[in-house]
């Protein structure tokens, strides 16, 4: 279409002359156009607004691939041109694109079947949302989970090992990396739990800051459009913000922290692998009573040099006081020769002499 020609549809739109037929053949010729036009854009939108079709959603979404168009405004052409099934190169890709991930949907079925075999075209965190869409709908779609089952869990242990996190990663973390065999996945798990989503709609903040009184230094997170992932590991953690100026700001930012990660099966499970990564020592912890079970992690916490001393000395009492009432049980006698005598001295000597001579420990009782 010349200038002219579409001077003249730009009329009959504005003066409400469009007919069926017209607008077939405008959507026939628009589908045929080599280049993105925006007013051929306002004008099949018109026409579809007075004669909906595929026809004309088929130009619309021809029209916007062929100028790339990804902004969130032409998702619902994307989205009606795959509920019509259309079959045009590149649509699924752009409905991905142009998709909101802030919520979990169900995605169309034609779409799952396309990305099985035509994924390497998406993003990583566009894969993680639909990963983490098919993870949330198994029950319904039970055959598309079967399908994508190899590729999700290849996928999680992938981006699990670049450090990759947000709310989808999460989902598929939990799903594929939750009974870890051997430490090493363990590990990965570990560095992944105690994730929280936070979000702020204050514009000038850059980082979030989480301090745990029990940890040397604070754990400084990104916050990129309102969102940071930061990992909290103690209910009496304090959350801080940090401006583009290093300014910091405690109470007078509202947000809203949702826990992204569940690890009430999985910390018990990872300490018996082996791990003793900080946060899980840290939270179990303090949310677990000490025990002759759980003594070992509670002596592991008391040396890990992350903790400032005060912390770690208070732990040492509580072991020393946990020997003290347990002096009697054989059973301690090797996690006694374990202990770094000279810090528990430095906590309570007389405890501790007491307990070594009970146990007929002298020669660790002269140090």
């Amino acid at each position: 279409l010349d200038d002219f020609e579409i001077q003249v549809l730009r009329f009959i739109c504005r003066n409400d002359l469009l007919d069926k037929e017209l607008v077939m053949q405008v959507a026939d010729i628009a589908g045929r156009q080599r280049r993105y036009d925006a007013t051929m854009y306002q004008i099949l939108c018109q026409c579809y607004t007075k004669y909906p079709s595929k026809s004309v959603v088929s130009a619309i979404c021809s029209l916007l691939i062929k100028g790339h168009k990804v902004g969130a405004a032409y998702f619902n052409w994307y989205e009606k041109g795959v509920a019509e099934g259309l079959r045009l190169t590149g649509l699924y890709e752009y409905y991905v694109e142009t998709m909101d991930t802030s919520y979990q949907r169900e995605l169309p079925k034609p779409l799952l079947m396309y990305f099985t075999y035509n994924n390497t075209s998406l993003a990583d965190d566009k894969k993680a949302f639909i990963y983490a869409s098919i993870v949330g709908n198994r029950g319904r779609q039970p055959q598309t989970y079967a399908d994508y089952r190899d590729h999700m869990k290849i996928f999680a242990m992938r981006k699990a090992k670049e450090g990759r996190m947000n709310e989808n990663y999460a989902v598929l973390y939990q799903e594929f990396l939750s009974n870890p065999k051997t430490e090493g996945q363990a590990k990965l798990l570990a560095q992944k739990l105690f994730t929280h989503r936070l979000y702020c709609d204050d514009k000038k903040i850059r980082y979030v800051i989480v301090r745990h009184e029990q940890l040397r230094e604070e754990e400084i997170y990104p916050c990129i459009q309102g969102v940071a992932y930061p990992r909290i590991y103690t209910d009496d953690a304090v959350i801080l913000f940090q401006d583009d100026k290093q300014r910091r700001y405690v109470s007078t930012i509202p947000y809203n922290l949702t826990k992204l990660t569940d690890e009430s099966k999985a910390v018990p499970e990872l300490l018996e692998l082996g791990v003793r990564e900080r946060g899980l020592l840290l939270y179990y912890c303090e949310s677990t009573t000490l025990n002759a079970d759980n003594l070992e992690y509670f002596q592991s916490l008391a040396e890990l040099e992350d903790c400032t001393e005060e912390y770690r000395n208070s732990v040492r009492k509580q072991i020393l006081d946990y020997y003290a009432a347990n002096v009697q049980d054989q059973k301690l006698d090797k996690y006694l020769e374990k202990m770094d005598f000279r810090q528990y001295a430095q906590v309570d000597r007389t405890t501790l002499l007491e307990v070594l001579i009970t146990r007929r420990m002298f020669r660790q009782a002269m140090v």
